[in-house]
């Protein structure tokens, strides 16, 4: 399941705000997962702790806690809470706190306004955190007072991820279409025994065109 399927799966509890809790998480292959956390007598699935072991980032909400909210809002809150999950990880090995908070309430306010095409690409990735961090050259920090992030440097913070994942996206579709376009050893080996074949076939054949020779009549 990708993420947005798992966004789908949560809707219905979001929609008749139920308070039973779900957990949504990504297994070590990519894929997503969401599901309740208790059993019919409220106690908790003894799997629930491992899961979170295996994904520090893993999340553990109800659909109240979404009031409701429409599909987009219920998506970009549970992809904002990855992030800042994400971002506690990060902090502890980290010397530069208050520029990496700038960075991640600046991506909380503006997470909505990145394309689907790279929201789709960021929940692809095990640290899209990290990765964001890599894509985005400013230092969202400021002095204004009231404000953790610089909002004049949004617009361009935005600009520069959307072109840093269309570069990693075209340069995943070269290395697939040169992969595929690669043929493997034995179909090498197929081909050439294939064009031996054929200019065998033609051989015999140019052979049985020549007229025979029957000597003097």
């Amino acid at each position: 399941m990708d993420f947005n399927g798992a966004i789908n799966k949560i809707m219905p509890d979001v929609r008749n705000g139920s308070t039973e809790p779900l957990i949504i998480y990504r297994d070590t292959s990519g894929s997503w997962h969401c599901d309740y956390t208790q059993n019919q007598y409220g106690e908790v699935y003894d799997w629930v702790e491992d899961i979170k072991a295996q994904d520090p980032r893993a999340l553990v909400f109800s659909g109240k806690d979404f009031a409701g909210g429409s599909y987009p809002y219920v998506h970009d809150k549970v992809l904002s809470a990855r992030l800042n999950a994400e971002y506690r990880v990060i902090l502890s090995a980290s010397c530069n706190a208050d520029e990496l908070l700038a960075f991640t309430d600046f991506l909380d306010s503006h997470i909505g306004g990145l394309s689907q095409k790279a929201v789709d690409y960021l929940t692809t990735l095990e640290r899209p955190l990290a990765a964001l961090i890599e894509m985005c050259p400013f230092d969202m920090r400021t002095d204004r007072e009231g404000r953790n992030y610089s909002e004049g440097l949004a617009a361009d913070a935005i600009d520069s991820i959307e072109n840093a994942v269309r570069g990693r996206l075209h340069v995943h579709v070269d290395k697939a279409t040169s992969e595929t376009k690669k043929p493997t050893l034995q179909e090498k080996l197929d081909s050439a025994k294939q064009k031996a074949a054929m200019t065998e076939a033609a051989k015999k054949d140019s052979r049985s065109d020549k007229p025979k020779n029957r000597g003097r009549e």
